[in-house]
């Protein structure tokens, strides 16, 4: 069971979005139940992360990435999304705008990146969310919407350093904790990941059911944006190794849709809002074929 688990991630992904739609009851499992999940795949990939790494992050590459890919790729993204399907363009601008996941941290463990600078990227862009994504969303698609800042800040703050801070804090200094923790880390973080996967579908499934006439429409929007931003990360890394390259295209395309399809519930149309639910699709199988990437770069 384990050793298929951590050697088939692409499948487990796929039957963890099929549960989500076939297992009666799941649509019941509070809200909270994906953030927590993920919380934990971030405490066991925690015992993947290395102080180490962290020496030879180039400081100002990720600072340009972030100023890049964060700040401005979504203006152009919006207005192109604006003149060919402007029913959805602020889903696309609400996706596009969302932080780094914090799946990537798990992510990376599993694809041979840099899981301390992938968790180093989550933290710090989920910081500057609450600031940057309203700045943006007011400048392009007005200032009609209020956006609970302080909200946002506080539910990242906590399903990112409390699971960080425990591992750091306490399970580190426990020798047999950590090896056991280090052990699994692989096998659980996954589980998380498909278990997650598996809530959202769930709790979302009955727009998805109710709304089939444009599901397909919409993946294949939410598959060329997530085109675009692993594309992008991958000619912004062109000329680094491949650990890297592969780091910043999980920081680009690995993205928090958790928090564009809150927004999207909270405060945007109904368009908005399918538009977020669906692209939990095109993300999938854009985790899927960044994996098949990275293993067939590694043979």
């Amino acid at each position: 069971m384990k050793k298929f688990v951590v050697n088939h991630f692409n499948l487990v992904l796929v039957i963890s979005v099929l549960l989500g739609l076939v297992v009666p009851g799941l649509e019941y499992l509070p809200k909270s139940s994906a953030i927590i999940l993920i919380s934990i795949a971030i405490f066991f990939s925690c015992s993947k992360v290395s102080i180490d790494e962290l020496r030879h992050v180039n400081i100002k590459s990720a600072a340009l990435f972030y100023v890049l890919r964060f700040l401005l790729l979504p203006i152009p993204v919006y207005y192109i999304a604006n003149y060919f399907v402007p029913d959805y363009a602020m889903g696309i601008l609400l996706v596009t705008l969302a932080p780094v996941g914090a799946s990537s941290t798990a992510v990376a463990s599993l694809t041979r990146a840099n899981p301390s600078f992938a968790l180093s990227a989550t933290v710090i862009t989920n910081a500057l969310a609450p600031f940057a994504m309203p700045i943006l969303i007011f400048a392009l698609g007005g200032s009609s919407v209020n956006i609970g800042i302080v909200d946002l800040f506080v539910t990242l703050s906590l399903s990112i350093f409390l699971p960080a801070a425990f591992y750091f804090g306490a399970v580190r200094r426990v020798d047999s904790l950590k090896r056991w923790t280090k052990n699994e880390s692989n096998f659980l973080s996954t589980l998380c990941i498909g278990g997650m996967m598996t809530a959202v579908t769930a709790l979302e499934k009955d727009y998805i059911l109710s709304n089939l006439s444009e599901v397909f429409y919409l993946v294949a929007v939410g598959a060329v944006l997530y085109v675009i931003l692993y594309v992008f990360s991958w000619v912004f890394a062109l000329r680094m190794n491949s650990s890297e390259r592969s780091t910043y295209m999980i920081c680009s395309g690995v993205n928090n849709t958790g928090i564009s399809t809150g927004l999207a519930l909270l405060y945007f149309s109904p368009a908005t809002i399918l538009f977020a639910i669906v692209v939990e699709i095109p993300w999938v199988l854009g985790l899927i074929l960044f994996k098949k990437y990275v293993d067939k770069y590694n043979e």
